[in-house]
Formats: structure tokens, sequence, C-alpha cells
């Protein structure tokens, strides 16, 4: 199970985690609104709860500032935003050297291949990380943007580099990262491949 499934389905109790919920009876708001909300989050929380918020690009420097400062962050979901490309470049910089970060979700963030290959860079970088979710960032349509297969297939090359990586969600599937490494140690060589180990030999 991904780790940004509900806190009470995998047994967390809600006092371990109020610090971190942020309260939803004024989503959206004036910028201002919204700053209070990243601010009351607080800076030593472990889960780090910044869903719906419609939060953009011009406002993730103001989560990266967050997320610099807090040393014990586990989880940071930030599900059915709008970060867009150039949030998840901002994101995924500052979070290549962070050392407790385990889970993130960019799910519903209005992706493309350009950040899929952010994302992709994040998992070469980033050696706390076990899970990742970039679910639901796929085209509505022909011709309407989105991580395609050649996006998601970016993501996919570094997941069997990344050996830390245990889950990632990508459309509308959870991917048993170890078991997909099995897979591809078993798949028999290609004509090329093939070929320069006879000559390595």
């Amino acid at each position: 199970q991904f780790p940004s499934a509900p806190f009470a389905a995998r047994g967390v109790s809600p006092a371990m985690v109020v610090g971190a919920k942020i309260e939803r009876h004024s989503r959206g708001g004036t910028q201002l609104e919204k700053a209070c909300k990243f601010f009351m989050c607080g800076l030593l929380d472990e889960w780090l709860d910044l869903d719906k918020l419609k939060i953009t690009p011009r406002e993730i420097p103001m989560c990266v500032a967050l997320v610099a400062q807090n040393t014990r962050l586990v989880e940071l979901t930030l599900v059915h935003n709008h970060v867009g490309d150039a949030g998840a470049k901002l994101l995924c910089k500052e979070l290549g050297a962070h050392k407790t970060l385990r889970a993130l979700s960019l799910a519903k963030n209005d992706l493309t291949d350009d950040g899929a290959r952010e994302i992709a860079q994040l998992l070469r970088m980033n050696r706390s990380l076990t899970h990742v979710d970039f679910s639901k960032n796929e085209p509505a349509g022909p011709g309407l943007p989105g991580i395609t297969p050649a996006g998601a297939s970016a993501v996919g090359d570094a997941l069997l580099f990344a050996p830390q990586i245990r889950t990632a969600v990508a459309y509308h599937a959870t991917l048993d990262v170890p078991a997909l490494k099995g897979v591809a140690a078993r798949a028999p060589l290609g004509a090329d491949e093939a070929a320069a180990g006879a000559e390595a030999a």
C-alpha cells in the first residue's frame, strides 16, 4: 500500500498527525491564507499534507522553503494541485539532497513529460525516497498535455537504477519496483547487447 493512503487506514493515530493536517474548511483562498496554511503545518512534522490547496508554480518556492527547514519530514503529499513542470523542477531540485523523505506524491498536478524527467532525476539523486506517486497526470485526450508513455518510461528507467525505491504509482497502477527489477534482470539480452557482451568477453 502506498504511504499516502489515509492515515487511519495504516493504523496511524490522529494525534500523531494533528500538526501536519491542514484545516480544509477554507480551501484555496487568498495568497495570505495559503501562506498561513503552509506555516501552520510546522517545521518538525513528519507528514506534510498539502493536498487540494490549488498550489501553483508561483507558490512552490514557499513550499520548498518549508521542506528545506524540516529535518524530520518523512512524507510529502501534494495531490490535486497545479504544481506543473516548473514547480516540479524547483521541488525535485530541493528534495534531491533531502535525507529523511521516504514518500512523495505529485499525483494530479498538471505534469507533462518534462515534469516526469524531473522526477526521474530526483530518483537518481535522492537515496532516502522509497515511494513515489506521479499518477493521474496522463493526457485527458489526444493532443492534450500530460505524462505520455515516453515520460513514464523515463521514470521507469530511473526506477531500475534507484535501489531504495519499493513502490511507484503511475497512471492508475501501483508498481512493485523490486519485482520489476527482477523481471528486468531475467529478461533475455537483445541482439546488440548480446554482441557487445560477446566482444567484451
